[in-house]
């Protein structure tokens, strides 16, 4: 399913790699970035991200196993019979998602040394309680459902994003270029949009998310979807959900998903006619996000973004207005050829009992 992976660099010192089935090696410093499922890990310290990413494993499952086992306590109380149907899906649910967790934990722990994860567990500890937003395997099959799942709901998000974004692809971009997708998710606008450009890359840190992708490339993914906060009907409590990717996209050598840090991409300067952020560009601050794409875009590349101003860190001072976001663009050596608003259901939940809506901003910038 991979295609020529010659293009893609180190990314502490952008040199060239030497590729091979199980690892891309920069011989300059000395590095070894593993290929974990055929994912590339190309972050600087890649042990390191693999053995955190075994650990969330690990949180997830431990949860579903003690809800498994709480469940397993009340369901024979005799006051309890009438929920036995409910029970009874959920038990199944459990331990269907159980089996898929140990699964992708087993692809993980492949390629995990006792002692970087010794020390993450242990850097974890010290974490403050609630640092940080975690994409786990919960939020990862969430997005699975909503990009693969193929409900009327959700496929009429997608098509509304894609109605924006697509038509900017047509009109601004060089087609048969290469495109670069930030925070690329569970992949379903990269996929569509891949037969616009000779190569499409996804870039994505969360774990649970590119081997999810890489799962669907291999084919159909089933799995159990819970509803248990919000009034749903009991049919409904545990939904079966059997996602599946077209054949053209699973076989596709022109797409590739690698595990990357969007401020310090592995790619080298001015490689790419296109990059893309669909909801991502409020998840880190705008100076660095355009500083690091303006270094891999060509000069007059494109730069198209889609997504709301719901900011997703930290630094106040990167919290900014529209017109002032305007102006950053402007510093950065930026042009802008188009912007509008629009408003949208948010597509996160579907079948949710609420539904938030989001005040979007699309644009189209030029690297000058």
């Amino acid at each position: 399913m991979s295609g020529d992976r010659s293009y893609l660099r180190c990314p502490k010192c952008k040199g060239k790699l030497d590729v091979a089935p199980t690892a891309l090696r920069c011989a300059a410093c000395t590095v070894d970035y593993p290929v974990v499922d055929g994912i590339p890990v190309l972050l600087d310290e890649p042990r390191a991200y693999l053995a955190r990413s075994l650990l969330g494993y690990e949180e997830v499952t431990t949860r579903w196993v003690e809800r498994l086992k709480q469940l397993d306590s009340v369901a024979a109380l005799p006051a309890l019979e009438f929920r036995r149907p409910v029970f009874e899906a959920l038990r199944e649910g459990l331990q269907r998602n159980i089996a898929l967790a140990r699964g992708q934990q087993a692809t993980l722990t492949e390629s995990v040394r006792v002692e970087d994860l010794t020390r993450e567990a242990a850097r974890l500890a010290r974490r403050p309680t609630g640092a940080g937003k975690e994409y786990t395997l919960v939020n990862a099959l969430g997005y699975v459902l909503i990009d693969w799942g193929n409900t009327s709901e959700a496929e009429e998000h997608i098509q509304t994003v894609e109605q924006a974004v697509f038509p900017q692809i047509d009109r601004y971009c060089e087609r048969g270029g290469e495109a670069l997708f930030l925070g690329a998710g569970m992949g379903r606008y990269l996929v569509d949009a891949a037969d616009r450009f000779a190569r499409v890359l996804g870039v994505e840190l969360a774990f649970p998310y590119l081997v999810n992708f890489a799962a669907l490339r291999k084919g159909p993914l089933r799995y159990a979807r819970i509803h248990m906060q919000n009034p749903t009907p009991t049919e409904q409590v545990v939904q079966d959900v059997n996602a599946s990717m077209p054949e053209a996209a699973r076989i596709d050598p022109r797409i590739e998903f690698i595990a990357a840090d969007a401020l310090r991409l592995p790619l080298a300067d001015q490689s790419q006619s296109t990059v893309v952020s669909i909801f991502f560009a409020d998840v880190l601050p705008l100076p660095q996000i355009l500083k690091e794409v303006r270094r891999v875009l060509r000069p007059g590349g494109r730069f198209i973004n889609f997504g709301p101003l719901n900011y997703h860190f930290s630094e106040v001072e990167a919290m900014f207005t529209p017109g002032e976001a305007q102006h950053v663009m402007r510093e950065s050596g930026f042009r802008m050829e188009e912007q509008r608003w629009s408003r949208m259901a948010s597509g996160e939940n579907p079948g949710a009992a609420m539904r938030v809506h989001l005040d979007v901003w699309s644009y189209v910038l030029t690297k000058i």
